[in-house]
């Protein structure tokens, strides 16, 4: 099972363009290793899109389960989403405040909305 661990050192979430955005990167460096979800909010039926370093590592869906705690964030991925991101599970360690915690939590919910991903 090929898995992606890091420590995220750099987490942030943002909101353009209609579109919610969550990014957990191993710096801000443009090359460092990071893992991202976004969502067009304002189309209910859309999908979420995920994405490993750059778009030619990204897709559409592709998650089959999530767990996110204060420490950590873990993302076992569909043959689909497996094949698209270059692994089977991404393992990613963060530290941040509980009131962090509670806004990326928050916003985790509204890019995965009616997935079951996340309650």
């Amino acid at each position: 099972m090929e898995v992606i661990q890091f420590e995220a050192r750099w987490v942030d979430t943002w909101l353009e363009d209609g579109a919610q955005h969550v990014i957990w990167a191993a710096s801000d460096e443009p090359d460092a290793e990071r893992f991202s979800l976004q969502r067009d909010i304002s189309d209910p039926d859309g999908s979420y899109y995920c994405e490993r370093n750059d778009q030619d590592q990204g897709c559409y869906g592709g998650i089959a389960q999530l767990h996110l705690n204060r420490t950590q964030l873990l993302v076992w991925l569909t043959p689909k989403g497996s094949d698209r991101l270059g692994c089977e599970l991404i393992l990613l360690h963060f530290s941040t405040s509980e009131a962090r915690y509670a806004e990326l939590r928050a916003t985790m919910q509204r890019v995965l909305a009616g997935t079951g991903l996340i309650e």
